[in-house]
């Protein structure tokens, strides 16, 4: 779930995959040379924090730092060698240092999933297509990453002291928009909006979980079979015709 990517729009051979109504297959593997390379990451991220401004660059390498190696293990001087960002100007634009950094990290990463899930759900005909085009392309970002990213807010907010308010409160905010687009999509289906809510919560906690799964298993199988689940679970709670997906 690189944050980085999610700023795209919905790729239309995902969207393709999932109007189909078939099981989510595989994407296409990564080069060698691209999984688990570390000279290939490095020659990444400096591709992408070069240009721009200094303030964007330093939160596209602490979302990638925090994603890849967690949020304790990044240090300031991580943040400066990974964005070419000088002292001064990280601590001219966070002079709170990495909380402030991280906090600011979350709620950009927050900002371009809420896009994601809202172009995903502007061309979805249905509750399980939504699902089944977000997943597909969890699946995908996943692998192209060696299944070394995960969802770019979780990392911080786990290894987080919740009294960490900064980051505690980037994440409730990004988890509530969230959750707003999706029980939002929902609605249209005769879905109150309590229920509505209810289910978004349980879709973000199911694909959330399976993350992790997939980032330990080194596969994407967990994000299918979740994903499988979560379409059987949305025909039953929003009256969906079966269609292929009866058995």
């Amino acid at each position: 779930m690189q944050c980085d990517v999610l700023s795209q729009s919905v790729p239309e051979s995902v969207i393709q995959m999932s109007s189909e109504r078939k099981s989510l297959t595989r994407p296409p593997k990564p080069s060698p040379s691209g999984r688990g390379s570390k000279a290939a990451t490095t020659a990444t991220t400096a591709t992408t924090v070069k240009g721009g401004n200094q303030r964007e660059n330093i939160l596209i390498a602490s979302q990638r730092l925090f994603r890849r190696q967690g949020y304790a293990a990044t240090g300031i001087n991580d943040i400066i060698r990974q964005s070419g960002a000088p002292r001064g100007s990280l601590y001219y634009y966070f002079p709170d240092g990495k909380e402030q950094i991280a906090a600011a990290a979350i709620e950009g990463a927050g900002r371009m999933v809420a896009r994601t899930l809202t172009d995903i759900a502007a061309k979805s005909t249905d509750p399980m297509q939504f699902v089944e085009t977000y997943a597909g392309m969890l699946e995908h970002w996943m692998e192209l990453s060696g299944y070394r990213d995960g969802c770019p807010i979780t990392t911080v907010l786990l290894e987080s002291d919740p009294s960490a308010t900064l980051n505690t409160e980037s994440g409730r905010v990004a988890f509530a928009n969230w959750r707003a687009v999706i029980a939002e999509f929902l609605m249209a289906y005769d879905i109150t909006e309590t229920q509505a809510r209810v289910m978004a919560s349980f879709i973000l906690s199911t694909l959330e979980g399976a993350l992790i799964q997939a980032r330990v298993d080194g596969s994407g199988r967990a994000i299918r079979e979740a994903a499988k689940e979560l379409s059987w679970y949305l025909i039953c709670r929003c009256n969906q015709p079966l269609g292929d997906f009866e058995e």
